[in-house]
């Protein structure tokens, strides 16, 4: 079954937005938000397993490095490979937080000291920063997990196969509705491809 952009489910944001949502983010040194972006939609981790992450755990976010976790809604381990970009936002925020103690929460709440948001205020966060931003999507937290698995597909062509494996799906066919390939970006793939 191919990806219809079912109205009620996220859906992936458009790469170019996104890139400017975070160029934003950055400019306004909203470092938490930023942080929140970047990790989702470069690790493939579900919200509840990105909230916990510590400033400890940042600086251990260096390129190439594989993060291994225990994911909270399977129970299955569950790794990624730290990128250029998370390595860089890493750095940053480690640069713009100099004080930090390794047990300070990277995703803080407003409200306590050190504990992390919750996956509700997560989830309004990106809706409203999304919205601001212009995006026309219905987003929410698993709209950067589906934009990482639609990316790779899409922009970077690697096998759907692969990309079921990093996102830890049961199958490409549950990839393939996730990352919301359409009949159009068939037809699309279809007009490129010729010998």
């Amino acid at each position: 079954m191919l990806g219809t952009g079912t109205k009620g489910l996220t859906e992936p944001i458009p790469r170019p937005q996104l890139d400017l949502i975070m160029q934003s983010l950055e400019s306004q040194e909203r470092w938490r938000d930023l942080m929140l972006f970047k990790v989702l939609s470069n690790s493939g981790l579900r919200i509840s397993d990105v909230l916990p992450i510590t400033v400890g755990d940042l600086k251990a976010f260096k390129l190439g490095t594989e993060v291994q976790l225990r994911e909270g809604k399977t129970g299955k381990s569950h790794s990624f490979t730290v990128n250029q970009a998370l390595a860089d936002v890493a750095g940053r925020y480690l640069q713009a937080h100099p004080n930090a103690q390794d047990h300070e929460c990277v995703l803080a709440s407003r409200k306590g000291r050190n504990r992390p948001i919750t996956r509700q205020t997560a989830w309004c966060l990106i809706k409203t920063i999304c919205r601001q931003a212009g995006v026309q999507v219905n987003s929410g937290c698993h709209s950067l997990r589906k934009t990482l698995a639609r990316s790779a597909i899409m922009d970077h062509g690697v096998p759907i196969e692969v990309v079921s494996e990093m996102m830890g799906h049961s199958s490409p066919a549950v990839t393939r509705r996730y990352a919301c390939i359409t009949r159009d970006d068939i037809k699309q793939a279809r007009l490129k491809v010729g010998f």
